[in-house]
């Protein structure tokens, strides 16, 4: 009934704080709502537009105040880029910020779960959650590494071995008997160049 375009729907009063997470619904079906008598900053409600909201990377330069904003209130921004409002131009503006220092709550999981394009320079910045990756993308990051027992098990966790390091401890080993029950196909092996 939501999404048949014949039927005029009343105006939905939004009036409990719970309703906020409607928003999205709302957004997205486009339905009118009202959501004045909520409790909420507006940033709030704006956030739940943006995530309700099928347009994607449609802030751009001519937005003026939003665009604007982006770059005064970096957790707005994380928001954003979880919704994938921001363009990929405009990430990549913030991975340079904070490869020099900015700092963007939770960058890391935004970018990944809107699923941005990481340029290989900007990697570093999203390690341990960029083991998905491929293989290839990952041996590039980690080629000059120091690797400790921290990353290896992280890794390792995540179905990879890395050539050449030792996997004798106990942590490594424990991961290593429960993976072999299963991994259908085995580890994949990250090969260095040159081990640190």
């Amino acid at each position: 009934m939501l999404n048949q375009a014949k039927i005029d729907i009343p105006l939905i009063s939004l009036e409990e704080n719970y309703q906020i997470y409607y928003i999205k619904l709302l957004e997205f079906y486009g339905i009118s709502y009202d959501c004045s008598k909520l409790k909420f900053h507006k940033s709030e409600i704006e956030e739940q537009k943006y995530f309700g909201s099928n347009e994607f990377e449609i802030l751009n330069h001519q937005t003026g105040y939003i665009y604007d904003a982006l770059f005064d209130n970096r957790y707005y921004a994380s928001n954003l880029i979880r919704a994938r409002k921001v363009t990929q131009e405009q990430f990549e503006v913030f991975c340079e910020g904070i490869k020099t220092g900015d700092y963007i709550p939770n960058l890391d999981s935004s970018c990944l779960v809107s699923g941005y394009k990481i340029p290989n320079k900007y990697l570093n910045i999203f390690y341990p959650n960029i083991s998905h990756l491929e293989l290839e993308d990952i041996s590039a990051l980690i080629e000059n590494w120091n690797i400790d027992t921290n990353i290896a098990t992280k890794f390792l966790e995540n179905n990879y071995l890395i050539e050449g390091f030792d996997y004798s401890s106990k942590e490594c080993q424990k991961i290593i008997e429960a993976k072999k029950i299963f991994l259908k196909d085995g580890f994949k092996i990250i090969e260095r160049k040159a081990l640190c």
